[in-house]
Parts: structure tokens; C-alpha cells; sequence
């Protein structure tokens, strides 16, 4: 199953994505939110969360696969999009 998360570069996104990869849920979790800018730096939040809670699945006994991106084109077939 794959999951999509809307917001997951936020707090609620983000837990929702990490629970659901716990949980073994799904077997991909893809982590979307827009693009930030700051000082004229242009900042993924979306990718930093999915490659933190990725690296904490060894510890969290999780494998599910976490992709951080601002492309909706990589939601194409998800079979749940939570929204937040």
C-alpha cells in the first residue's frame, strides 16, 4: 500500500507519516509539502522529515520506504492521501 501525507513537512504531517510507517501500514509513505524560502535559501521540510524518521527506522524497527518531495507527481497511485 501506498500512503500519500499533504503537509508532512509540519508537525501533524509528519507524526501522521512516522505513525503510519510504525505501524507498518503501508510499504510507502511519500511525504509532500511546498517549497519554503528563507534569506533567499530555498528549504525542503518534506525531504529533512522523511530522511530523519527514515534514519530512525532501524531503532524503530520500521521498513517502510519514506520519500520527502514537492512534486505531486510522485503521489501518482497512492491508495490513501491524508491531508493536513
Amino acid at each position: 500500500m501506498k500512503v500519500t501525507v499533504v503537509g508532512a513537512g509540519g508537525n501533524v504531517g509528519s507524526t501522521v507519516s512516522m505513525a503510519v510507517a510504525q505501524r507498518d501500514f503501508a510499504k510507502e509513505v511519500v511525504m509532500v509539502d511546498i517549497v519554503q524560502e528563507k534569506d533567499g535559501d530555498k528549504i525542503y521540510p518534506s525531504k529533512g522529515r522523511a530522511l530523519d524518521q527514515w534514519e530512525s527506522s532501524p531503532i524503530h524497527q520500521f521498513d517502510t520506504k519514506l520519500t520527502g518531495t514537492v512534486d505531486y507527481e510522485d503521489t501518482a497511485g497512492s491508495d490513501v492521501c491524508v491531508i493536513t
